[in-house]
């Protein structure tokens, strides 16, 4: 089985730790640096999508601790190898869980 998720911890600069106080604060930070009407790069709208889904989930606590249960999985297998690798491209933050059992 593999599953690809988007690591919105990553996207928003974000340790896995942290209050919805700073995670909104991050995203008032973001917002203003990445903007269209502000920031005139050719790829800070897409920048800006991807930021406002991230904190679509980790701005509202229930989708935070689904979206947290997802990338951290309890081990129910009885002998899982579980591979986890982070792929970070410029405009793609995905993790993929392997879990072979």
């Amino acid at each position: 089985m593999v599953r690809q998720i988007k690591d919105y911890y990553f996207i928003m600069g974000l340790l896995k730790n942290v209050s919805n106080e700073v995670i909104k604060t991050t995203y008032k930070k973001l917002a203003k640096k990445y903007h269209p009407d502000i920031n005139k790069t050719p790829d800070a709208d897409a920048k800006m999508k991807e930021i406002n889904e991230a904190f679509d989930i980790l701005g509202d606590p229930n989708k935070k601790a689904s979206y947290d249960r997802l990338i951290n999985p309890p081990m129910i297998f009885k002998n899982p190898t579980v591979f986890w690798s982070y792929t970070t491209t410029p405009s793609n933050y995905t993790v993929t869980i392997t879990i072979n059992n």
